[in-house]
């Protein structure tokens, strides 16, 4: 391509040289006026600021992780976690999502036969899915319609752990190595508190990266 000169009419079309166009530098569009061609549109600022407060508002409300994916297409709610798409037709909320989410990470077919145990014996996840459940027909009024209600703690246990769960996958990844510990009952209690620690550290703003779990020479921290 030929190099065109600073006082050469701007390829643009503005009409104005080109030094004072498409080829001023950084200094100069500190200084020079905007070419009338090249003006921001009216409602530019109003829609930055209203950006702006919508952002802020996302990150009172989830910190400073990777802000939630979800859209809906086709009647379905569709949630994206790192680089897997989930949906359903019944979802409202996200926390709609969240205990969906968390059958399917835990595994369906392990929380059946837990379910099936006597409920002292149960996993103490499953123990909270079922005062969940619980909660829920306490509170709703027909199948399929929101409803609020004040959050007991089995409930905030519940759909903390999947959110935890989401959060880490969402921002980093979610190793097979902590969702069996979690399964385990003997090492639920240390997975479940390494879950809350990944959830503040996301949250606070922090990249984290995961140590290697398989490496058993010496003792480290999770992340």
């Amino acid at each position: 391509m030929a190099k065109i000169g600073r006082n050469a009419p701007c390829p643009c079309g503005s009409g104005r040289k080109y030094k004072k166009c498409c080829g001023f530098s950084m200094k100069q569009r500190a200084s020079d006026p905007v070419p009338s061609s090249r003006s921001i549109p009216p409602n530019t600022e109003s829609i930055l600021k209203r950006h702006q407060a919508v952002e802020k508002i996302r990150v009172e409300q989830q910190g400073l992780g990777k802000p939630i994916i979800s859209t809906v297409a086709s009647g379905h709610q569709i949630v994206a976690v790192g680089n897997t798409i989930y949906y359903g037709k019944s979802w409202k909320v996200f926390q709609d999502f969240l205990a969906n989410y968390i059958k399917k990470v835990l595994g369906e077919e392990w929380g059946t036969k837990e379910i099936t145990k006597p409920f002292p014996d149960r996993h103490p996840i499953l123990k909270w899915y079922d005062s969940y459940c619980s909660f829920q027909r306490k509170n709703s009024k027909e199948d399929g319609e929101l409803f609020s209600a004040n959050a007991v703690g089995v409930a905030i246990c519940y759909l903390g752990t999947a959110y935890n769960l989401y959060l880490l996958n969402h921002n980093i990844e979610l190793q097979q190595r902590l969702i069996g510990r979690l399964k385990n009952v003997g090492n639920c209690q240390g997975a479940y508190y390494e879950l809350i620690v990944a959830n503040c550290l996301i949250r606070a703003g922090f990249e984290l990266t995961l140590e290697d779990e398989a490496d058993e020479s010496t003792k480290h921290c999770e992340f």
